[in-house]
């Protein structure tokens, strides 16, 4: 504690001793001071530690201290879903907050995606994206519309987040199929028809990428949107890079049918009879009990 502090006084000192300072910052020599003792405590303490962890300790106890405080997220993550208007999302987050504190042992066992509870990821920077611009204008008297949270859905998305990082292409894109096949099933479930799909990756420094494709016409097929899932990845992935996070987004939402361009009629007929088939059987046996073959790949692996 004293050689923390000896450093933060001589870095302050050292910074108020700045004679030409910049009158737009009066308190520059203070901030060259902070500056200063950030960097030293960063080279000094900070990533000798970080790197012993990683050397040290082995994946398998790292990545239990990452389920711990992923699990403690969660219950943040259930605050900003609902905060968003998503509801059915927020009562998942928390789901896996009560299954993951106790059978998964204080979350360090991720017990809850094995039971098929998916992990969502949503911060207060996403909340305040969702309603940022409707609070300025209404602070500022823009307009008089009646505040009200919307119901109305504006995206349906899947992620998987891996319990080790990636670059297993076969289990990518296998875990791709099964979020793109969720999503759409919701789709169909709630009457909607998507013109937009997103792909998103999280690398293991945490960089996030979304690209989105646009489609023709709005559909409600796995198999269009699959495809187009799978154009994105290819282009966005390099294969090398290991993977944190996948997730698949439908939007651009439109009700009633569809009047499809892409596919000719009486192959547009089939993929609809398969799709209303497959959902009255993973209504009745369970989702994941029913697949089409390009989620089963590394189905062993996923689970």
């Amino acid at each position: 504690m004293t050689f923390l502090r000896n450093i933060l006084l001589a870095s302050v000192l050292a910074g108020c001793a700045t004679t030409d300072g910049d009158p737009r910052d009066p308190f520059e020599g203070f901030n060259r001071g902070v500056y200063k003792f950030n960097e030293t405590v960063d080279k000094a303490i900070a990533k000798p530690v970080a790197t012993a962890y990683r050397d040290l300790l082995h994946e398998e106890i790292r990545s239990r201290v990452r389920n711990f405080f992923s699990n403690i997220a969660d219950l943040f993550i259930g605050v900003n879903n609902l905060l968003q208007g998503k509801f059915q999302d927020g009562v998942e987050d928390w789901a896996r907050f009560a299954f993951n504190s106790t059978i998964g042992l204080f979350g360090i066992h991720d017990v809850a995606s094995d039971m098929g509870i998916e992990k969502h990821d949503e911060d207060f920077g996403q909340t305040f994206g969702r309603w940022g611009a409707a609070l300025f204008r209404k602070a500022r008297g823009i307009d008089s519309y009646e505040f009200f949270i919307d119901a109305e859905p504006k995206s349906l998305s899947h992620n998987q987040t891996f319990g080790t990082d990636t670059n297993d292409r076969e289990l990518l894109e296998s875990t791709l199929s099964y979020l793109c096949q969720k999503a759409a099933k919701r789709l169909r479930d709630a009457g909607l028809h998507a013109r937009t799909v997103s792909l998103t990756l999280r690398y293991i420094d945490f960089k996030t990428i979304t690209r989105s494709q646009t489609l023709g016409e709005p559909s409600d097929l796995d198999t269009v949107f699959l495809k187009s899932i799978r154009e994105l990845f290819g282009r966005s992935w390099n294969g090398a890079a290991m993977l944190r996070l996948v997730g698949v987004e439908l939007s651009m939402f439109s009700a009633g049918p569809a009047q499809l361009d892409l596919l000719d009629p009486g192959r547009r007929e089939k993929l609809e009879r398969l799709a209303r088939a497959t959902d009255l059987l993973r209504d009745r046996f369970g989702f994941s009990k029913v697949q089409f073959g390009g989620s089963l790949n590394a189905k062993e692996k996923r689970d």
